[in-house]
């Protein structure tokens, strides 16, 4: 069985799981410290302004102020 392995597609494996287990307790802690706000914020980009809700809150507070 031993003589059957594809040694380097073995290796070249293993070393790419080492690297998405790096990257995942990598992000872990990132978002350990900064927050899940903070995180997603900083690697998926500011949040569009109707993911927070229906959009129109700076609209409620601008008809607010009117006279």
């Amino acid at each position: 069985m031993l003589d059957e392995v594809i040694w380097t597609q073995f290796w070249i494996i293993q070393i790419w799981l080492m690297v998405l287990l790096l990257v995942y307790c990598n992000q872990d802690e990132v978002v350990c410290a900064l927050g899940r706000d903070r995180g997603r914020e900083m690697f998926f980009g500011a949040p569009s302004k109707t993911a927070s809700g229906t959009g129109n809150e700076s609209l409620a507070t601008h008809e607010s102020k009117r006279p």
